[in-house]
């Protein structure tokens, strides 16, 4: 029944609802013609009361609507953004162009090259993160990015996860990454101390990383030392064992999901 009604129909429906939804699902099955008014009409008539919003459609929302919801629900607790199938394996359509869904990077990095603010995320509350990011760039394409493109995507990383590490009763980090390119790429989102890892030290209840959706992760010794001192609460990392897709064994580097295990036996990683 929900997927039947039109734009119009979803308009009025927004409009009743005023001020009482705390919580909000848009499914897979949700079609491109609701989806194209419906974050901005959402956020104007809950941002203040939205809790939970899970958008398992997600290669239908625009970068500009995910910054929407995160400059703009102060009480949002939950958020997923995620596609839930591999977004390479199809053609998915972001703002109406031939890009991969999540939020743009480098649209953070072009930001700070130009001046321009970049807004605080005011969802504070938020416990519960799962979010993917893209360079933006064509699904269509394999070219490279040039090297002043990478250093705008490095920096535009940096610049989320300055974000991410204002999230101090953050629970659970789920990030992925999606590119036409993704297992070459130079500028990727990892986890390193080099990317801006760092300005997440103040997650102190962190308990769950899975980093399972990103092409590579750049962990060293100084990166594990890094965890264990700085997210106390830790008891699960999903994708420390893979680099670039594929599986971490020997060729000479330390075990370093070892050497967290040895000091945090409890830990769960995989």
């Amino acid at each position: 029944m929900w997927n039947d009604i039109n734009e119009r129909q979803w308009m009025i429906l927004l409009s009743a609802l005023k001020n009482h939804i705390r919580s909000f699902v848009i499914d897979r099955d949700f079609t491109i013609a609701p989806m194209q008014h419906l974050v901005y009409e959402m956020t104007r008539h809950w941002s203040l009361t939205l809790e939970s919003l899970k958008i398992h459609n997600a290669d239908l929302v625009s970068s500009s609507d995910i910054q929407l919801v995160l400059t703009t629900c102060p009480k949002l607790k939950r958020l997923n953004c995620f596609c839930y199938w591999p977004p390479w394996a199809s053609h998915p359509l972001q703002d109406g162009l031939n890009t991969f869904p999540g939020l743009k990077v480098k649209t953070y990095g072009e930001s700070s090259t130009s001046g321009d603010g970049i807004m605080n995320w005011v969802c504070l509350e938020l416990e519960k993160l799962k979010l993917a990011f893209t360079d933006g760039r064509s699904v269509f394409t394999a070219e490279p990015m040039r090297s002043e493109q990478e250093q705008q995507v490095a920096e535009g990383i940096k610049r989320v996860y300055q974000q991410i590490g204002r999230l101090e009763k953050l629970k659970k980090l789920t990030l992925g990454w999606y590119s036409s390119t993704r297992f070459s790429e130079k500028a990727n989102l990892d986890m390193s101390m080099q990317s801006g890892m760092g300005y997440m030290e103040k997650l102190k209840v962190l308990s769950t990383v899975d980093v399972n959706y990103i092409a590579k992760v750049n962990i060293g010794m100084e990166e594990v030392q890094w965890i264990l001192d700085k997210w106390p609460m830790l008891k699960t990392i999903r994708g420390l064992k893979y680099r670039c897709g594929e599986r971490i064994d020997g060729g000479g580097e330390p075990d370093y999901a070892e050497v967290l295990k040895s000091k945090r036996p409890w830990l769960d990683i995989h």
